[in-house]
C-alpha cells in the first residue's frame, strides 16, 4: 500500500525559532510502503523550521494503532571531522531517535527503533541540522510481506552504498510523437539519474565547490527557490531573477583526474541546487565532491541526461513545460539551460496544486511556466533521486488553459457498464507481478509497448499476473471487461 507524503521547503531563509509552513513551493511525493499501514487520513504540504534545523514532515494516517520498523533512503555527507550527517527522527513533534550513517552518498538505513503510530494522523519528521536539506529519497516500512519484497530487490542489513542505476542515456530513447488529435509534440524520454543536492545559503556566504573524477564533467550551481520580501513566500525564480544567480564550472585534466572548482559569493539568500553531469553525451561515471572543505560526497553517480532542444521557445513569450513519468511514484528534475555558457535558467521538481487539480497531473510530476528574457538552448531531464529512474513524456507549448491532449492518455477509460465508479486498482511488484485490487469484474489484461504493439495478453480473471516473460521497458497495462478498457496505467517494468 502506498502512503503519500508531500515535502515543503520552508519560506524563511534567515534564522527563526519555530515555523510551520502551509504554502506550496517544492513539493515532492515520497512513498511509504507498508503491508499493514492503513490508508492515509490526511496530509499537508508542510515543513518545520527550527533555528538551525529543517525537518521534513511525513503526514501519515492510520485506522488503528500500528508499530512499524522504517527504512530510509538518504544521502548524507562526510564532514571534515570524520563524522557524517546525522538525521533526527521525530514523531508527532517529539524527537524519538536519530540515524548516524557511517558512509556518505545514497544509502538505505534502518531506523534503530520501532515507530509506534497512533490511530488517526501522525507526523513523522526527519531533520538535519545545518545547511543541507534532508533530501529524503523514500521511506519504507520493513514488516510483514513488504520486508520480503525489499529483500528480493535491495537487501539491507547494515548501512551501505545505494546501488544506483547509472545506465548512460541513449539518444534513440528520445522519441518525438506528434499526437493525431492535436498539434502537440510529445517527447518520450528515458529519465536517468545524475547527482544533485539542495542547500540553504545566506547572502554573503562564500561557497567553494571542488570535484574530482576520472570522467570529464560539469558542475552547476543555481538559485532553486528565492524569498519574496513582498509576499513573504518562496517560489521558483523567474528567468530574469536567475540572471547572475547561476554558475557553471567545467572540469579540466589535472595531474591524475578531471577536476573542477567553483567559488561563489552568494548574492541572495535562498535555496540553491548543486548538480553534476558528464560533459559528453552517452557517458556515465562517478564524482567526488567537496563543499567548503566541510561537506564531502563520495562516489556521486553522474549520467548523461535526456536533452531536448528548446529551439521552439521564443523570447518574451509565456511557455509551459509538462513532465509526466509513466510510473506515478517517480520524481523527475527539469532544468532549462540558456544560450552561451548554457547555465541553468529555470528548474522544477514539482507540479503546483492548481495544475494537479486542473490538468489531472500528480504532485510527483514536474511543471514549469516561465517567460524567458532570451531564447533557452535545451531542456535537461533527469531523476531527482536514484529510485526515480524510469521513462516519461515531456510537452513544451505556449501557455494555454486547455488541458494538453497527451494527459488524456493517462485517464481511466470507462465502458457503458460504468465500472469506473468503483474501478479495480492496478499495481506492479518488483518481481514483474501485476496485482489487481478491487471487487469489480474484469476479463483479463493486455500489455502494449510505447508503439501500441501488444506484448502480453491473459484473458483470465485473476488477482495477479506474472509478466516475467516481458523484457524490461515501459508499457501500458490495460484492464479489460467485455472487450472494453476499464482502466489503464503506464508503468516501467524492471
Amino acid at each position: 500500500m502506498l502512503v503519500k507524503y508531500n515535502r515543503l521547503i520552508p519560506n524563511k531563509i534567515y534564522n527563526i525559532l519555530y515555523l510551520v509552513l502551509v504554502i506550496v513551493n517544492v513539493c515532492i511525493s515520497v512513498e511509504i510502503y507498508g503491508a499493514e499501514i492503513a490508508p492515509i487520513v490526511s496530509y499537508s504540504n508542510s515543513c518545520t523550521v527550527l533555528e538551525e534545523e529543517i525537518i521534513e514532515n511525513f503526514h501519515i494516517g492510520v485506522g488503528s494503532p500500528e508499530t512499524v520498523m522504517l527504512e530510509i533512503l538518504l544521502c548524507p555527507a562526510r564532514h571534515s571531522d570524520g563524522s557524517f550527517t546525522e538525521y533526527n527522527i521525530y514523531l508527532n513533534n517529539s524527537r524519538v531517535t536519530s540515524i548516524s550513517p557511517t558512509l556518505s552518498g545514497w544509502q538505505n538505513i534502518k531506523v534503530p527503533m520501532p515507530i509506534s503510530l497512533n490511530q488517526g494522523e501522525n507526523i513523522l519528521g526527519i531533520g538535519v541540522i545545518g545547511q543541507e536539506l534532508p533530501d529524503i529519497g523514500c521511506v519504507r516500512t520493513i514488516s510483514g510481506t513488504v520486508e520480503n519484497r525489499l529483500e528480493s530487490s535491495n537487501p539491507v542489513s547494515t548501512p551501505h552504498s545505494f546501488p544506483v542505476e547509472v545506465n548512460s542515456y541513449n539518444g534513440d530513447l528520445i522519441q518525438p510523437l506528434l499526437l493525431t488529435d492535436s498539434n502537440e509534440t510529445v517527447y518520450k524520454i528515458n529519465v536517468p539519474y545524475t547527482f544533485c543536492k539542495l542547500f540553504r545559503w545566506e547572502e554573503g556566504e562564500i561557497i567553494d565547490i571542488f570535484t574530482d573524477s576520472n570522467t570529464s564533467h560539469l558542475v552547476d550551481l543555481f538559485l532553486f527557490r528565492c524569498h519574496s520580501d513582498v509576499t513573504h513566500t518562496i517560489a521558483p525564480p523567474t528567468s530574469s531573477q536567475m540572471q547572475g544567480l547561476n554558475w557553471r564550472a567545467e572540469s579540466e585534466r589535472g595531474s591524475v583526474n578531471q577536476t573542477a572548482r567553483l567559488r561563489v559569493r552568494i548574492p541572495k539568500s535562498g535555496f540553491y541546487m548543486v548538480s553534476l553531469k558528464p560533459k559528453s553525451s552517452f557517458v556515465s561515471g562517478r564524482v567526488n565532491m567537496k563543499i567548503n572543505s566541510e561537506l564531502v560526497y563520495d562516489d556521486c553517480p553522474i549520467t548523461s541526461c535526456a536533452m531536448i532542444s528548446a529551439a521552439m521557445i521564443e523570447q518574451q513569450e509565456d511557455y509551459e513545460i509538462f513532465m509526466k513519468m509513466y510510473d506515478p511514484d517517480k520524481r523527475p528534475l527539469l532544468r532549462i539551460e540558456g544560450n552561451g555558457a548554457s547555465r541553468v535558467v529555470g528548474s522544477s521538481i514539482q507540479c503546483p496544486s492548481e495544475i494537479v487539480t486542473g490538468m489531472g497531473m500528480k504532485s510527483t510530476d514536474a511543471y514549469l511556466r516561465q517567460t524567458y528574457c532570451f531564447s533557452p538552448q535545451q531542456i535537461c531531464v533527469s531523476a531527482y533521486t536514484p529510485t526515480s529512474v524510469g521513462y516519461g513524456e515531456v510537452l513544451i507549448r505556449k501557455f494555454s488553459e486547455q488541458i494538453p491532449s497527451f494527459l488524456n492518455s493517462y485517464e481511466v477509460v470507462s465502458n457503458s457498464n460504468n465500472l469506473s465508479d468503483n474501478v479495480s486498482r492496478i499495481s506492479v511488484l518488483d518481481n514483474k507481478t501485476i496485482v489487481i485490487v478491487g471487487e469489480n469484474a474484469w476479463d483479463g489484461i493486455v500489455l502494449t509497448d510505447v508503439y501500441g504493439n501488444e506484448v502480453f495478453r491473459n484473458m483470465n480473471s485473476q488477482k495477479s499476473y506474472d509478466v516475467t516473460s516481458v523484457i524490461s521497458g515501459y508499457y501500458t497495462i490495460c484492464l479489460l471487461h467485455d472487450g472494453m478498457i476499464i482502466e489503464n496505467k503506464k508503468v516501467w517494468l524492471y
